[in-house]
């Protein structure tokens, strides 16, 4: 997961942000295994649009309305992915988003609890501050 992260100073500056990135993924011929994730939707939508054949995922903020409309953003912008914090996430929208054909992920996963809880909604994707804590987690669950 690369999250690219924008702020006023460098809203300006998606396209050199995105072509960057890109070509270090490109170069490294990891276009399969690389997310490429952000709050700044427009990022997400010039991404695909200079670079389809990237996996990228819409990040939505737990204050941001979530359900349908994140799924229909996420197909609008052809992000692959929609991923929830752990106060948006619910089952609805992962359902939503799986009858879409959009995979979900959470953020940041780092307790027991919440992958137990990732696991139990369907969840594809876990981003997480701790990959090999919740690996256990996740081995010990399965």
């Amino acid at each position: 997961n690369i999250e690219i992260k924008t702020d006023r100073r460098s809203r300006h500056r998606r396209v050199d942000i995105i072509e960057r990135c890109c070509e270090l993924v490109t170069v490294r011929r990891a276009e399969p295994v690389v997310l490429f994730t952000s709050f700044d939707h427009r990022l997400i939508r010039e991404l695909k649009r200079r670079f389809p054949e990237m996996n990228a995922g819409l990040l939505f903020h737990p204050l941001k309305r979530v359900g349908r409309s994140t799924v229909a953003l996420a197909e609008r912008l052809k992000a692959q992915y929609v991923i929830f914090s752990g106060t948006s996430l619910r089952k609805y929208a992962v359902g939503r988003a799986h009858r879409r054909q959009i995979l979900t992920g959470e953020f940041t996963v780092n307790t027991r609890r919440r992958v137990e809880r990732a696991v139990r909604y369907g969840v594809d994707a876990i981003i997480t501050d701790d990959p090999v804590r919740t690996r256990e987690y996740l081995s010990s669950i399965k």
